[in-house]
């Protein structure tokens, strides 16, 4: 029998969960406030941004977007961060990260008739603009995980000691892996997208917990190399995807009873093909999304508790 995960359920009882504890704080007289840069042009990251907000309200939490245009200045967005930074009120800041392509498209920069190794470049140019915004973030207030020195301290083990917190998509797939899959640390996991805000410190995290199992992380080489011979997907247990690669994952490529979690988006990276040979399995949307937002509160809880 497939279960269907039901996101909207599981983040409402987390939501249930986290809300006196919001108001235990707001008592005290300190009220979590989470500050997010968002552009103007990223239509999926302002719809993100409002789903944020109305959690954080019906929380009793602030989530103060702030908004700028992909054209603008870089010190100009520099600059903001650093006043964020300083601000005793702001618990966390975050920047709601666009897709790469369409920054390129704004930064007029691709050309449909570009060649590979001009792509590599602009990969690069988006990268390197990318950690000019993140790697000011204060890691104390690194609510999302987005500084390099957060996912740094997650490999070497040190982010509780530092009180850090993970990337809430992370954190989410955590959540979904201890609550609804038995015996996930001696299964064989295949993390697809080694992306810094998922897939890295997922393989991080869970690396030190894993007993009798065996744990993958597919980079880009080694996921071609793997889609050349999709039957060897077949051996694992659970197959997290995190690619943006819409249906990339299809029924042929995975064993039957294997547990789907998909945390492509907008669309999913997982067929729905697939879902009749799973035992479990997260929908896109309405899956992984909702879980990640309340993670999201979660963390900023956590950073405004340990002060």
């Amino acid at each position: 029998m497939t279960q269907r995960f039901n996101g909207v359920k599981f983040a409402n009882e987390l939501k249930a969960q986290l809300k006196p504890k919001v108001d235990l704080l707001i008592k005290q007289g300190r009220q979590p406030h989470i500050a997010s840069l968002v552009f103007r042009e990223d239509e999926t990251g302002r719809l993100y941004t409002n789903l944020k907000q109305v959690l954080a309200q019906e929380l009793g939490m602030i989530y103060q977007p702030k908004y700028f245009s992909f054209v603008d200045n870089v010190k100009f967005m520099q600059d903001e961060i650093v006043s964020l930074n300083q601000d005793s009120q702001v618990t966390g800041v975050m920047i709601q990260k666009p897709t790469r392509k369409l920054w390129l498209v704004y930064q007029s920069i691709v050309k449909l008739n570009e060649n590979a190794n001009r792509k590599s470049d602009e990969r690069k140019r988006f990268d390197r603009w990318w950690v000019s915004l993140a790697n000011l973030i204060d890691i104390k207030k690194d609510v999302d995980g987005l500084n390099p020195q957060t996912l740094e301290a997650i490999k070497q083990g040190s982010d509780q000691r530092k009180r850090l917190v993970p990337p809430a998509t992370a954190k989410a797939v955590l959540k979904i892996l201890h609550n609804f899959i038995d015996q996930w640390p001696e299964k064989k996991i295949a993390i697809i997208g080694a992306s810094d805000l998922v897939g890295k410190p997922l393989y991080y995290l869970l690396s030190p917990k894993m007993t009798k199992g065996e744990l993958k992380l597919l980079t880009r080489q080694r996921l071609q190399a793997q889609l050349k011979m999709p039957e060897r997907l077949r051996k694992f247990d659970i197959i997290i995807s995190a690619t943006g690669r819409p249906r990339l994952i299809n029924a042929s490529m995975v064993s039957n009873g294997v547990a789907l979690i998909d945390v492509g988006e907008p669309e999913g990276d997982i067929n729905p093909n697939a879902y009749q040979k799973a035992s479990f399995y997260t929908p896109v949307p309405g899956g992984v999304g909702p879980v990640t937002v309340v993670s999201l509160m979660e963390n900023a809880i956590h950073l405004l508790s340990q002060r």
